[in-house]
């Protein structure tokens, strides 16, 4: 492969994504942290998409780049996430031109056809969930992008929790807590389980401050998606974490088990009353592990890491 751009330090990005408003106000998305750390980086970034002012919507991307000088640009990124409010994914229609063209896909484990059929659009593919690679193994520049963070949305917690567990997510997967939630009562333990606001509302900082007021965080993948963001944020803000071990996701690839979490079987839930009942009575060693975590999140696993690891493909 050669390099985009014979100066790597001007590269001028159209980044495109979509934007939501809740009460006319920016909902804020990894999307925009993946822009402001390319923009720390020193790079020209046209953001484009829809809720931008070049939504990209009934027009032909050519039409578009001629309004916007395709002469200018070095490469197009594309950023996945998730449905709009008409449950459209929305994936630009691309023509064949010139402009060198990649994307960081997310949803792989829940889109996996409809990634694998666009991949070839792209000349580089970024994906997130290690168990779906197989979708990309015949694309020349294709390389596993885990999920990441912000610490300005998570940042480490410094309040005294109220609740012993908690558990966040959206609406249709809290289910996936209900063992915990059923080992707690039993034990009366205190646990909370919801959904922080609904689907293209500000979820953040509301999140961390939710997770931080736990002492100790639960997760449960879904479809080998591991480590998916819950895990990453929860480790951003501090405090232990109890997830599951499910050997076709990638976190242990990333994290080790009693070193940077506890773990239990994936499905059967074998193990989990023990990591949360150790979790509690060993505090010192759950706050050394937590802590572990946190320092390995701050140095590797931040969305400002995934943008660098771009940039260095970009560049070979």
């Amino acid at each position: 492969r050669t390099s985009l751009h014979r100066d790597i330090s001007t590269m001028k990005i159209l980044l495109r994504y979509r934007r939501d408003y809740h009460n006319d106000k920016l909902v804020p998305s990894y999307c925009e942290s993946v822009r402001h750390a390319l923009l720390n980086m020193g790079y020209d970034v046209f953001p484009i998409g829809e809720g931008h002012e070049y939504q990209l919507q009934g027009s032909p991307f050519p039409v578009i780049l001629d309004q916007l000088d395709p002469a200018y640009f070095d490469l197009l990124l594309e950023l996945d996430n998730g449905r709009n409010k008409k449950g459209e994914l929305g994936f630009g229609e691309y023509k064949e031109n010139s402009l060198p063209k990649a994307v960081w896909f997310i949803d792989s484990h829940g889109q996996p056809d409809l990634h694998q059929s666009l991949a070839r659009k792209y000349q580089h593919i970024f994906f997130a969930v290690w168990a779906r690679r197989d979708l990309f193994a015949g694309h020349h520049s294709a390389h596993w992008t885990p999920n990441a963070t912000d610490p300005i949305w998570f940042p480490k917690a410094v309040c005294e929790p109220s609740h012993l567990f908690g558990f966040f997510g959206s609406k249709g997967g809290l289910e996936r807590a209900k063992p915990l939630q059923d080992i707690a009562a039993r034990r009366g333990w205190s646990c909370d389980v919801r959904q922080i606001n609904g689907p293209h509302k500000t979820k953040w900082p509301y999140t961390a401050e939710a997770m931080g007021n736990c002492r100790v965080l639960f997760n449960h993948g879904q479809k080998h998606d591991g480590p998916n963001l819950r895990v990453l944020e929860s480790m951003a803000v501090g405090r232990p974490l109890i997830t599951d071990v499910d050997p076709q996701s990638g976190m242990d690839k990333l994290f080790v088990d009693g070193e940077h979490y506890l773990g239990y079987e994936a499905y059967t839930h074998v193990g989990l009353e023990s990591a949360m009942s150790e979790a509690l009575k060993r505090t010192d060693l759950a706050e050394a592990m937590a802590q572990r975590a946190y320092d390995l999140v701050m140095s590797k696993h931040l969305v400002k890491h995934r943008v660098e690891q771009m940039i260095e493909v970009f560049n070979a």
